[in-house]
């Protein structure tokens, strides 16, 4: 989340990115988002595919150089960032495993962890 210049903010206004800064050329794939909310704040986030065959690729690096694109630096030129976070969506993995017969140790993983975020989103309490 991110305090940004009030002229530059449209509450509600949605943004999807689609590739740049990563390339199908050497092999990641993903985008981004900038959603305007209230108060004056962004929130912007950045998903790298988890398919990806760079073993030197950090999605965390991808998403700062993102933030370079002219667009975005203009958006967030003077902001504030108010606070961060990071996840890996271990349901979307759970996908890729299962399309490369991948199915060792990662499924019983994913039998033990898919059933508990069910129980997470169902009753909204963090675990």
């Amino acid at each position: 989340m991110w305090d940004i210049d009030p002229a530059l903010h449209s509450p509600g206004r949605v943004i999807h990115t689609q590739g740049w800064p990563l390339s199908e050329t050497d092999g990641s794939n993903g985008g981004g988002w900038i959603y305007h909310q209230a108060n004056g704040q962004v929130s912007i986030g950045f998903v790298t595919w988890l398919n990806y065959t760079n073993p030197h690729l950090s999605p965390f690096h991808e998403m700062q150089r993102w933030k370079t694109h002219p667009e975005i630096a203009a958006l967030l030129k003077g902001a504030k960032r108010v606070s961060y976070g990071g996840t890996r969506d271990q349901r979307w993995r759970a996908a890729v495993d299962s399309e490369t017969g991948d199915a060792g140790c990662r499924a019983d993983r994913r039998q033990r962890w898919l059933p508990q975020r069910a129980a997470d989103q169902r009753d909204g309490t963090p675990r």
